[in-house]
């Protein structure tokens, strides 16, 4: 097995592959590859890229991002270091290892940039999104505040801006379990952390699934909370400076 039908048997994400086709590789120099209905015969791969008969997952991980692009395969990436599958210098060396592709040399540097701290595809397709507004960000941004401890998917380092990808995973999954009291409960308690990160000066953004889809508009949905959180700061240091000494 190799690309996205390798990662699905090592349990990797495989966003944005086409499900109905299923990728194999040939492990023996004299094969040709080859295509039939639902099935694509990849010609030979050097034996580097084979351990115990077995693709190598960092090279399964560069064939997907070959594929399908950047944020399926930063997605595949981040997982595959949080679980331990791959390292990052392995995922280097991985690129070349997939043969002549006119995109290798900007993907291979894009995958020094995967993180296991990352902890789902959408978190990874926001973070994607960020770096290339070049904003350096956190990854699980974590927040204290005397006994009240918060931690956000993403933190801007140079701006009071915290993002959170909502993939309304959590509110189903406690529905489902405990009922809808559960899921109301949850959504609460969201709530709630929310108002204390923005008392201590934060401005929280929301991204969803489906507003992933459009890169451009999340940018400027971040720089526009960059600007409320510049323009709440000032207003603050007014505020303070203007405050009678004692």
């Amino acid at each position: 097995a190799s690309h996205h039908s390798e990662l699905l048997r090592l349990g990797l994400p495989a966003y944005a592959a086409d499900l109905s086709v299923v990728h194999l590789c040939r492990s023996d120099p004299t094969k040709q590859g080859r295509r039939r209905r639902g099935v694509m015969v990849h010609s030979p791969v050097p034996a580097a890229a084979i351990k115990d008969r077995r693709l190598l997952p960092a090279v399964a991980v560069a064939q997907h991002a070959v594929a399908v692009g950047a944020q399926g395969g930063l997605a595949a990436a981040d997982a595959g270091l949080r679980t331990g599958l791959l390292t990052t210098e392995g995922l280097d060396d991985a690129f070349g290892l997939v043969g002549a592709h006119r995109d290798i040399p900007m993907l291979r540097a894009l995958m020094r940039f995967a993180d296991a701290r990352s902890e789902s595809v959408g978190e990874s397709r926001l973070r994607l999104i960020v770096h290339l507004m070049r904003l350096e960000v956190i990854p699980q941004f974590e927040v204290r505040d005397g006994s009240f401890v918060a931690r956000a998917d993403l933190g801007l380092r140079d701006h009071p801006v915290l993002l959170e990808f909502d993939g309304f995973v959590k509110y189903r999954r406690a529905a489902a379990t405990d009922g809808w009291r559960a899921g109301r409960d949850e959504l609460v308690a969201e709530k709630v952390r929310e108002d204390r990160l923005r008392a201590l000066g934060f401005t929280v953004v929301r991204v969803t699934w489906h507003e992933l889809d459009d890169p451009d508009q999340v940018a400027k949905t971040i720089r526009a909370a960059i600007k409320r959180a510049t323009v709440s700061k000032g207003a603050t240091e007014r505020l303070v400076s203007a405050q009678p000494s004692r």
